[in-house]
């Protein structure tokens, strides 16, 4: 029995490490988007670093610097990891800029691995899909989070809404992350007060009702922080209701340009689909009535793309916004997926015999 699970063990830790070396492009094209300033970025995270660092005299004037947990996560490993240096790099970015940029890279590299993973757990154990299926997912994950702000803390958010998800029925570890997110990215809790408020009222679910209250308590705080504590935070803006009409009219215009269609439209309706498969699966008897999916999940979605059209500053940013959603769909879409590829092969076999 020792050795069947000591044989367990070392199969899954081969199996993580195969799939580390296999994914590690993730890590070199964060870290290389990022040092380069390839796409545009939030590059406060990397300088709040810096000043942990003793690089700068100050913190710098970010919008958003009550999210103080993504970045103490990187800052011991700024000291930890060999120094990798691109060739060709800009003449005015300094080393210690660069381990900045390296470290914050390597947690979102690791945080993708650990998504990937807590999506294949909960499609194995929480959904009791096969193997193969769950395997399917752990890829598609990956592939997934690439549509996200990978050089920020995007991957991060998404890993913490996937631990959340997988620990919804435990009290006391939802209830400490749920916490914790309000200084890691505030969109945690919003994604999750609105997940269980739609649960509660249109399916008068109370099984999470602890989980509900202290969901509403942590958004409660978040916005004390940003009214009275961070009065000059990036969140403040969600406290401003008077430029949200003018804001929707341009950001609605915006989404249906060409570009607005290709980095807003297209991973809503991919997300949108997503959904749909997932709903399709839920009404198979062994898996309705679950607290991992409900078919009022949708309104996650519908709410994150409403809420990124009335704040301007995420007006080409909610496609990558709302794929934040998608571990809520995923491990139900490719159930439903899978499902029907081998009742489309079962029933080409029969007319062929």
């Amino acid at each position: 029995m020792l050795r069947t699970h000591t044989l367990l063990v070392l199969k899954n830790i081969f199996l993580i490490l195969l799939f580390a070396f296999i994914s590690e492009e993730f890590f070199f094209d964060a870290y290389r988007v990022a040092a380069f300033n390839i796409t545009p970025h939030d590059s406060n995270y990397v300088e709040y670093i810096l000043y942990f660092m003793g690089e700068l005299t100050s913190p710098p004037e970010s919008p958003f610097y009550y999210r103080i947990i993504s970045v103490l996560i990187a800052l011991p490993l700024v000291d930890l990891l060999p120094f990798f240096k691109f060739s060709a790099l800009p003449a005015d970015i300094s080393d210690a800029h660069l381990k900045a940029i390296q470290a914050l890279s390597f947690v979102t590299y690791v945080a993708a691995i650990i998504t990937s993973i807590l999506c294949y757990k909960i499609t194995r154990s929480r959904f009791h899909a096969s193997e193969s299926t769950a395997i399917v997912v752990l890829f598609i994950t990956m592939i997934l989070l690439r549509h996200t702000m990978i050089q920020g803390i995007d991957v991060i958010s998404v890993m913490l809404i996937c631990l959340i998800l997988y620990y919804i029925n435990n009290k006391f570890i939802y209830s400490t992350l749920i916490l914790l997110s309000i200084g890691l990215n505030e969109k945690v809790v919003m994604i999750f007060f609105i997940l269980l408020w739609a649960r509660f009222i249109f399916n008068h679910d109370r099984r999470l009702l602890l989980q509900l209250v202290i969901t509403t308590f942590a958004l409660l705080i978040y916005f004390i922080m940003i009214k009275y504590v961070f009065p000059h935070a990036g969140g403040s803006g969600l406290t401003d209701t008077s430029m949200f009409l003018d804001t929707f009219k341009v950001a609605i215009t915006r989404s249906f340009s060409i570009k607005g269609i290709i980095l807003n439209v297209l991973p809503f309706m991919f997300l949108l689909v997503l959904y749909f498969m997932a709903r399709e699966e839920n009404k198979r008897p062994l898996i309705n009535n679950s607290t991992y999916f409900s078919n009022t999940d949708v309104l996650v979605l519908l709410s994150l793309f409403f809420i990124g059209h009335i704040l301007a500053p995420i007006i080409f940013n909610i496609g990558r916004i709302v794929m934040y959603t998608f571990p809520f769909y995923l491990p139900l879409a490719t159930l439903y997926f899978i499902r029907i590829l081998d009742n489309t092969g079962a029933e080409r076999n029969v007319e062929l015999t």
